[in-house]
């Protein structure tokens, strides 16, 4: 059902929830019970972030070992 959607729909552009809601909402409670099941921490935000740095990591690459190397 999905795979076929995705066939034309690539970018994934077209919201689902609404053409598939009973899907939606199992998929919710599969999501909330592996929450639990696993004591999943829910992301929180970074007290430390700097807007003025967002794009920071642009500035550097991954070397072909792993390291960061500055450009």
């Amino acid at each position: 059902m999905f795979g076929q959607c995705l066939k034309y729909d690539v970018n994934e552009m077209t919201d689902l929830k609404f053409s598939y809601a009973e899907k939606t909402v199992e998929m919710k409670e599969a999501l909330s019970k592996w929450q639990s099941d696993t004591n999943a921490q829910n992301p929180v935000p970074n007290p430390d972030f700097d807007p003025g740095r967002r794009y920071e990591w642009e500035n550097t690459r991954i070397g072909s070992k792993g390291i960061r190397d500055e450009t």
